[in-house]
C-alpha cells in the first residue's frame, strides 16, 4: 500500500540555471528519489530537463530566482499557490525564502517539511529587518519537521532564533558538495597558482588577495581571478592589471574552466568577513572536492571542519598584518601530505550513501 509517508516531493525556490547549482538538484533527486515511492522535484527549467532525462523522474518546472527582489517574491508565491502539494507526505525544500514556505506550511498543514538551510542565518540576511526577520525564521522553524543545517555553529543559531525549537528537530548533515566527483592532481601536477574566485561582494572582498599580492615579493605564486564584476574599483583593476603574476578574468566562467582552475591551483583564497560566518560558502566545497586547500578567515565553519578534519590549508585573522608572512613564508611542500590527508576523510563523509541515509532515517522515522 503506497502511504503518503512514501510521498516525497522536493523543492529548490532558489533555483537557478547556473551548472554548479544544477548539479545540487540533480545530487538530491538522486539522493533521495529511491528512497519514495511516489517522488517529484520542482526546480528550474534547465534542472528539470537534466533530471528527467538522467533520472527519469517527475519533474515540474518553477521559476522563482530572478534578478529582482520584487519579482522574485511574487514568483515565489505564485510558484506556491499554483501547484497542488496535497499528496505529498514529506517535502524537502532544498532553498527556501521564509515568506512564501511560511505560506505553504499554512496552506499544507499535514505535510512534514523539511528545511535545507543555506543563507538564511546570514548575520547580514537577518539583521537587514532585525524584528521581522527572526519572526518569520521561527515561524517557519517552528512549523518544520526537521530544519537541516551543515554544521553545529547554524545549529545554534538556529536555536538563539527559537530558544523553544525541539532539538530534536535540527539535524546536522554531511554537505553533498564537498564529496562530489572532481579531478584532483598531484603535488607536481599543481600549478603555483592562488586562485580568487568572483565576483567581488561586499561580504567578499579583494583586499586580502592584494595584501597577499604586495607582500609576495618573491612572487612565489601567480595569482588568479576568475569569474570578477566589473564594478571593481578602477584603482583596484589598473593595480592587478599592472602585475605581472596576475590574471584577471571577468564575467561567468564556463564550468570545464571553472573546475580545471579549482584542481590546477596550490591554494584558495577565501576573503569572507564575519557577516558570512555559519555559511558554507561554494567555493569551500568545491576547493576541498578538489584537492586545493584553503586559505580562509579563522570562523564558522571553516574552523568547526578544521576540528573534525584536522588541517586543510591556513585559517588566517585578516586584520592582523603578519597573515601573509604566515602564509607565503610556510613549507607547503611539507604539509601538503597532511593537508590532501584530512580533505579526503572530509569527501568521505559527505558521499552520496552517507547524505541518503541520513534522510532514509529521516523519512522513516515518522
Amino acid at each position: 500500500m503506497v502511504t503518503n509517508k512514501h510521498r516525497v516531493l522536493l523543492i529548490d525556490q532558489m533555483a537557478n540555471d547556473r551548472g554548479h547549482l544544477r548539479e545540487d538538484d540533480l545530487f538530491f533527486a538522486e539522493c533521495i528519489s529511491p528512497l519514495a515511492t511516489d517522488f517529484e522535484i520542482a526546480t528550474s527549467a534547465g534542472s528539470a530537463a537534466d533530471i528527467t532525462r538522467e533520472l527519469h523522474v517527475q519533474a515540474r518546472v518553477i521559476k522563482g530566482h530572478a534578478a529582482s527582489v520584487r519579482i522574485q517574491r511574487l514568483r515565489l508565491f505564485r510558484d506556491i499557490l499554483s501547484l497542488a502539494f496535497s499528496r505529498f507526505g514529506h517535502v524537502v525544500f532544498l532553498s527556501f525564502e521564509e515568506c512564501s514556505t511560511l505560506l505553504f506550511m499554512l496552506l499544507h498543514p499535514k505535510s512534514r517539511v523539511h528545511l535545507i538551510v543555506h543563507h538564511n542565518l546570514r548575520p547580514d540576511r537577518v539583521n537587514r529587518h532585525p524584528t521581522l526577520g527572526p519572526v518569520l525564521l521561527r515561524a517557519v522553524f517552528q512549523r518544520a519537521a526537521t530544519v537541516i543545517v551543515n554544521c553545529q555553529y547554524a545549529a545554534g543559531r538556529v536555536k538563539a532564533i527559537h530558544p523553544d525549537i525541539d532539538p530534536g528537530k535540527i539535524l546536522v548533515m554531511p554537505y553533498h558538495k564537498i564529496g562530489q566527483a572532481r579531478v584532483q592532481l598531484s603535488w607536481h601536477e599543481k600549478k603555483p597558482v592562488i586562485l580568487f574566485v568572483g565576483p567581488q561582494r561586499v561580504h567578499k572582498k579583494v583586499e586580502p588577495a592584494i595584501d597577499l599580492i604586495k607582500n609576495d615579493r618573491e612572487r612565489r605564486y601567480r595569482y588568479v581571478f576568475c569569474s570578477m564584476a566589473d564594478t571593481i574599483p578602477d584603482r583596484t583593476r589598473s593595480f592587478l592589471e599592472a602585475q605581472e603574476n596576475v590574471e584577471l578574468a571577468f564575467g561567468y566562467t564556463a564550468d570545464d574552466v571553472y573546475y580545471r582552475l579549482y584542481s590546477e591551483a596550490m591554494l584558495i583564497l577565501l576573503t569572507h568577513d564575519t557577516d558570512f560566518e555559519g555559511t558554507l560558502s561554494g567555493v569551500f566545497c568545491d576547493a576541498i572536492a578538489s584537492g586545493s586547500p584553503i586559505i580562509a578567515r579563522d570562523m564558522a565553519p571553516h574552523r568547526e571542519f578544521f576540528q573534525r578534519f584536522g588541517p586543510m590549508g591556513f585559517l588566517v585573522d585578516y586584520a592582523d598584518v603578519g597573515w601573509c608572512r604566515h602564509v607565503l613564508g610556510a613549507n607547503l611542500h611539507q604539509v601538503y601530505p597532511e593537508f590532501q590527508k584530512n580533505m579526503e576523510r572530509c569527501r568521505e563523509s559527505c558521499r552520496m550513501e552517507a547524505i541518503r541515509e541520513q534522510f532514509r532515517k529521516l523519512l522513516e522515522g515518522y
